[in-house]
Order: structure tokens, then sequence, then C-alpha cells
């Protein structure tokens, strides 16, 4: 199977990703709303685990993330939201989403820990390395690089996981792809990051009415993701749909 080629695509785009994202939500508000909330409150459970805690956030987050495109896909074509299709969607690839997550995860994990060991204290360094919340609560500049370092290298590797689930590419091709999309277009997807997801993380450092309004964002801007895979490789045609 010939592997589907990466475009660039405008600044512009960005507008109408957010927008058809929240669309969608608004569309079909109590699923989304529902569902974010679980999730979001799954990776904070996770979180709690010792010592791998943060790995299983990690995949978690992008076991979900694979749901959560199934689920817009669902309801971009079908105009109706199939949580039971989104499900068999991610079930049929899972062992590829699986390595893909475990893959981000341990490169996630040898660029911010060599940086984190150099900025932090000790105490904070074991909160991201260990998953030791009770070593002490790292400082908003701290956790700001943390979030820094994931947002960039999770946009970066965005692709992999819709291409995955989208048109059954393996593991390190899908990697590979995401990668080649990100280069053609790095500035828009960079501020796509920025405004989708660093500068509302930021709000949460306001407080909890801060980070009400940072779940609130995120819910809307959920399914754009699966807006800007669809601008990045255009509308190819979906290896489910190809089964009779």
């Amino acid at each position: 199977m010939e592997s589907p080629v990466p475009r660039p695509v405008p600044y512009s785009a960005i507008a109408a990703w957010i927008a058809s994202s929240c669309r969608l939500v608004v569309r079909k508000a109590h699923y989304w709303v529902a569902l974010d909330l679980l999730l979001f409150a799954c990776a904070i459970a996770l979180t709690f685990v010792p010592w791998i805690g943060n790995w299983l956030r990690g995949i978690a987050g992008q076991v979900s993330g694979a749901f959560l495109l199934a689920l817009a896909h669902s309801q971009a074509t079908e105009r109706h939201i199939s949580v039971r299709r989104a499900l068999s969607m991610v079930d049929a690839v899972l062992p590829t989403v699986l390595l893909i997550s475990v893959l981000q995860v341990a490169l996630f994990e040898a660029v911010e820990l060599p940086i984190l060991y150099a900025i932090a204290t000790p105490e904070e360094f074991a909160v991201y390395a260990f998953s030791d919340l009770r070593a002490a609560h790292p400082r908003p500049a701290v956790d700001l690089v943390h979030s820094a370092i994931g947002i960039a290298l999770g946009t970066v590797f965005a692709f992999a996981v819709p291409l995955a689930l989208f048109e059954r590419t393996g593991a390190v091709r899908s990697l590979r792809l995401s990668v080649a999309a990100f280069a053609r277009s790095p500035g828009v997807y960079l501020v796509f990051a920025v405004a989708t997801a660093l500068v509302p993380h930021s709000l949460a450092y306001l407080g909890a009415a801060g980070a009400l309004f940072f779940i609130a964002l995120e819910i809307f801007v959920v399914a754009a993701g699966y807006f800007a895979f669809r601008s990045a490789f255009g509308d190819l045609p979906l290896a489910d749909q190809a089964r009779p």
C-alpha cells in the first residue's frame, strides 16, 4: 500500500479546524462534555500511580485520543455520533496505537528528563520522573516547561495515531509520516498547538476558575486534530470504508 503524501497547509486553516471542531461539539454537546470529563478524570487518576503514572497517563492519552478521533469521524461523515463504531475502529488498530504511544512516551521522557533535571529541584524532578506527587508541587515555570516539551513533541507526532487509525499504517511508518507532515508546515502546527493547548493550559495556573476555563476550551477544540489531519493528508479513502 502506498504511503499517503502530506501536503502543506496555510495558516488560515487553523481557524477552519477550530470552527469545525466547535460545530461538532455544539451539535452533540452532551456526548463531548461527558466523554471529555470522564477521560480527563481518568488521566488525572493515573498520575497518582507510583513510578509509572506519567507513562500510563501518556499511553492512555493516546488511546483516548484515538477514540475521540474516531468519534469525530463518525459524526463528521455520518452526521451522528456512534460510540460503538468509534470503539470498533480503535480496537482494530489498538496494538499499533499502543506501540506508537510507548515510543512517543519513551522519546518524551528522553528529551524532557535531562532538561528538568537541570532546572528543577530534586523534589520537583521526582514528580515527573517517578510520579511522586508527595514530593513537591512543581513551580508553574517548571511545569510550563514540562507542558511545552510535551506539546511540542505531541505536535510533531500528532498525525501518527490518526494515520494508524484511518490508513492502517504501521507504528514506525506512522511516526515518520507525521514528522514529514509537520516539516511541510511547522509554523502552522506550532501556532495551532500554542493557541489550543499551551496558552489554555497556562490558564490552569490562575486557580479553580482558570482550570475550569481550560477544560471548557479543550472540550471545544478536542476534535480539531481530526480536521487538521484531513487538511494535512487530504480527504483520504479510509481503510475501513473499503471493506464490504
